[in-house]
């Protein structure tokens, strides 16, 4: 367990243990004063530039990389359910560490235990919910939301640019599923960069909504007569995608299940 990992763990401790939803200082004075982080003398250092002791600023700086693996909420110092899981999955690894483990911040490893009751009724999340490790629920979350190593994969696949145009400047390329996240029978699914499309905004979003999809046998684009004004959106039906093997079944999915338009370019039976 590295020391990101221990920041983390300490904060949705804390969290947990203040219950109900927490401000930045509860949290920081709470770990602070039951002793339960290593502190050095670097880390009492106070930061001109914020006026704040510098592993106060650090941990809160840790809460921001937790608000993005959805184990946080957005506004407040409050644990999702989603967060729970992940925090069970840190204490496994803490239980994993041998006994010579010299910690980095954590002084008292004895009081971290799992949480054994979760809200049944939680419906939302519950493929990350299921994760196995820490590793993987931060593989699926990222994943989810386009990033990790789905984003890295596909931009592997896709040599960095758009499947349509060619664009290459990454910083304005979206990695999107093929096969919703929310549809995907498997984590393989979910995690399978042949799963997924880097293309440009207006194309992904036209492709999310299920007015465009592109044909499993050729790759050619296929325009819901929903759409208006395609000339304006800069789409015709000129355009294509190479198909690679392993995306026929996803396109094939959006083709005869998502598209706006199936029944009538795909009709059932053909």
């Amino acid at each position: 367990m590295n020391k990101e990992l221990e920041n983390r763990l300490l904060i949705l401790y804390a969290i947990l243990q203040l219950g109900g939803i927490s401000n930045k200082k509860d949290v920081l004075d709470f770990l602070e004063n039951q002793g339960l982080i290593i502190l050095g003398d670097k880390d009492k250092t106070i930061l001109k530039s914020r006026r704040e002791i510098k592993w106060r600023n650090e941990l809160a700086y840790v809460r921001y990389h937790l608000v993005e693996l959805l184990a946080l909420y957005q506004e407040e110092w409050a644990i999702t359910m989603p967060g729970k899981k992940y925090y069970n999955l840190l204490v496994d690894i803490l239980k994993s560490c041998s006994q010579d483990y010299i910690f980095q911040r954590i002084r008292k490893p004895s009081v971290f235990d799992y949480i054994k009751s979760f809200d049944r009724a939680y419906k939302v999340k519950e493929d990350i919910q299921g994760a196995s490790s820490a590793s993987e629920y931060e593989a699926l979350v990222k994943c989810r939301k386009g990033q990790g190593r789905f984003r890295t994969d596909l931009m592997e696949v896709c040599e960095g640019k758009c499947r349509v145009t060619g664009y290459s400047d990454k910083a304005l390329l979206v990695a999107s599923h093929i096969k919703p996240w929310r549809l995907c029978s498997s984590k393989k699914e979910k995690l399978d960069k042949f799963n997924g499309l880097l293309l440009l905004p207006n194309l992904d979003k036209l492709f999310d909504s299920n007015l465009i999809t592109f044909d499993s046998s050729d790759g050619h684009l296929v325009i819901s007569d929903w759409v208006r004004d395609k000339e304006l959106l800069g789409i015709d039906e000129s355009m294509k995608i190479e198909v690679f093997d392993e995306n026929r079944k996803y396109l094939e999915y959006h083709n005869r299940m998502l598209f706006k338009d199936r029944n009538k370019y795909y009709p059932k039976g053909k």
